[in-house]
């Protein structure tokens, strides 16, 4: 820019503070191309780069009475595009880790339902397992499930404590089985 030009400019830009429209015209037309391709090496998208250029030159109509530029007129376009395009960025990220966060979240509470369910339905398997037992065994393992020791359960039934861990490893191995996963979770 020659010293005839920075002159130039600058009377434009004191002319644009006042509000002259004409001013803030001629500075459009002066460096909307050179803004534009500075806007789209930043993000590599024509509209998103319009957008910024179009942003920019909006910036400075609405502070053009508090504007105080020290360097170049086109030093502080580029300023003003890069802070737009560096919020931009910033936003995409504070949305991308709040789109992992969520979606960290989804799959959290599928599992956790999923296993809910899948529970549910194992004791719903194990109740019709324990109805198809002896009697006898079925209270046993009842009984076992409460954290009653083999003693306890022996005077309870009035049996030997001998026979009540018979029938424990008789009853666990006809659940064991079908609950192999369950029986060791449950007395693991």
């Amino acid at each position: 820019m020659t010293i005839s030009n920075a002159l130039a400019e600058r009377e434009l830009l004191i002319r644009l503070k006042e509000g002259d429209h004409d001013a803030f015209t001629m500075l459009y037309g002066t460096h909307h191309d050179t803004l534009y391709l500075y806007a789209y090496r930043l993000v590599d998208d024509e509209d998103l780069a319009a957008d910024f250029v179009q942003e920019a030159f909006v910036y400075i109509w609405e502070k053009r009475a508090s504007l105080y530029i020290e360097s170049s007129f086109i030093a502080y376009l580029f300023r003003t595009v890069k802070h737009k395009f560096l919020n931009l960025k910033a936003h995409y990220k504070v949305r991308a880790d709040f789109a992992d966060n969520f979606q960290h979240y989804l799959d959290q509470g599928t599992y956790v339902v999923d296993r809910a369910m899948e529970e549910k339905e194992l004791f719903q398997q194990l109740q019709d397992e324990l109805a198809r037992l002896p009697q006898k065994m079925a209270k046993i393992f009842r009984l076992r499930q409460q954290n009653i020791s083999d003693t306890e359960i022996a005077e309870q039934l009035g049996i030997s404590e001998k026979t009540v861990k018979n029938l424990m490893s008789q009853t666990l191995k006809k659940l064991g089985h079908t609950f192999k996963r369950l029986v060791l979770f449950l007395f693991a």
